[in-house]
């Protein structure tokens, strides 16, 4: 039971690892060549707190490198996990793909993930975030998970609605939907240098409702 539990938060911990803030879906631009992106993260509910931090960089117009590392504090174990990740990013125009080398301190697990993303515009201010992929272990059940997110432009603010999912399990024919949630994020644009983000996600387990999270964090530009 206590390893079922640590296998969930961990997939739960490690979806919040990526992605542009505030959503778990992944979206499907890369950074601009030679750019520095800093994304810091403080996320809560009733029983634990995550700080994550996650540095981008842009390669040229179409790779981008990524490195994270982030603490969660679970009350239940009396304690703090680790986790850390590498990921590449290439962009093929129709889609991008994404591939990642994740360390889970904790267990001393090591897995690959691999994820699709593609956007499509509705219009000039409204558009569609997507993605899906899967995380591979070796001692331990691979895992699957899919995203998809509407962005509403204000110029100045950038609002989100979010529907995210995740099994045990890489068969994209076979979605059991053991986690999902519901989020609602803002993104500020306050500048080029500075864009602070909110967001409060609604979990499900197994179709139960779950504590409410709710996530405080700012992207930096360099």
């Amino acid at each position: 039971m206590r390893n079922n539990i640590l296998c969930v938060l961990m997939l739960c911990f490690w979806a919040n690892l990526y992605a542009v803030r505030p959503i778990n879906t992944e979206d499907q631009g890369t950074a601009e060549e030679n750019s520095l992106s800093v994304e810091t993260a403080y996320s809560f509910d009733r029983e634990e707190k995550t700080l994550s931090l996650a540095v981008i960089y842009g390669l040229s117009g179409t790779y981008e490198l990524e490195a994270g590392h982030s603490h969660l504090f679970y009350r239940q174990f009396n304690g703090l996990l680790h986790s850390y990740y590498f990921s590449l990013k290439k962009d093929f125009k129709v889609l991008t793909l994404k591939t990642s080398f994740n360390r889970y301190v904790k267990d001393k697990s090591n897995s690959f993930s691999f994820l699709i993303s593609k956007d499509f515009a509705l219009s000039e201010s409204i558009s569609i975030i997507s993605d899906a992929g899967f995380e591979t272990f070796k001692e331990k059940n691979d895992s699957s998970f899919y995203g998809i997110a509407l962005q509403k432009d204000f110029e100045k603010l950038d609002a989100y609605l979010e529907f995210f999912s995740e099994s045990m399990s890489k068969d994209f024919f076979k979605f059991t939907n053991e986690n999902t949630s519901l989020l609602f994020g803002l993104a500020l644009n306050l500048s080029e240098r500075i864009n602070p983000d909110f967001s409060i996600e609604i979990p499900f387990e197994r179709g139960k409702r779950q504590n409410l999270v709710y996530s405080l964090g700012a992207t930096l530009n360099f």
